[in-house]
């Protein structure tokens, strides 16, 4: 961890682009991508951000609420170990780290 980096966008090719993160704060790194994907989408009408070097991002649920209040739809996802159960499963298959806006 280093606290004192800040974000970088490494670079785009088409509808995607790549963050890195400079292994600093995961929140920024994560406000950054979803702010690049949604300028991506207004540019060409869809856009994905990937995130390298990254730590902890916190509540994905404010980077949906972001693309949301840029009047998109959106997905935010990150690993995380398997918690849950899917509606009606028995057995834990999914992180609790995703999030969608409609």
């Amino acid at each position: 961890m280093r606290p004192g980096e800040r974000p970088a966008l490494l670079g785009t090719s088409g509808a995607a682009a790549r963050v890195d993160g400079r292994l600093g704060w995961g929140a920024p790194a994560a406000q950054l991508a979803a702010e690049t994907a949604i300028g991506i989408a207004r540019a060409l009408g869809a856009g994905a951000a990937t995130i390298i070097n990254g730590n902890h991002i916190g509540r994905v649920g404010a980077y949906v609420e972001t693309i949301a209040l840029a009047g998109m739809v959106g997905i935010a996802l990150c690993n995380a170990s398997q918690a849950v159960a899917p509606f009606g499963g028995y057995g834990r298959l999914m992180g609790t780290n995703c999030a969608i806006t409609a």
